[in-house]
């Protein structure tokens, strides 16, 4: 019962598959725990390449992230952070203000 969108306005080129892989990673863990944690109905995933940059969003709908729960080392999101330093990405994950989850992970590509 959970209704996911991806929109990528641009045909969004990643140079390199283990970035690929570990953004592809990054979102599935994202919805996953946006549907069992969140109790979320709708998830927006968002995609954007540049030459120069790739991002990366999940927003939801849900019950919201506690803060304190950004802090934690919850096996998750340590995984998620993981994967983004891997890639060498900021990676981000926070209540929206009207509620549910926002996860942004962002990177420059290789020239």
């Amino acid at each position: 019962n959970l209704r996911c969108t991806f929109e990528c306005d641009e045909p969004a080129p990643i140079f390199d598959n283990v970035s690929a892989t570990h953004l592809y990673r990054i979102a599935q863990e994202s919805v996953s725990n946006a549907s069992r944690h969140g109790k979320a109905k709708n998830v927006a995933i968002r995609l954007s390449a540049t030459p120069r940059e790739v991002s990366l969003s999940i927003a939801d709908d849900g019950v919201g992230i506690p803060l304190q729960l950004t802090r934690a080392k919850g096996l998750g999101l340590g995984i998620m952070q993981y994967r983004a330093r891997i890639i060498d990405a900021q990676f981000s994950i926070a209540p929206q203000p009207h509620g549910g989850t926002l996860v942004r992970c962002y990177f420059a590509q290789a020239s």
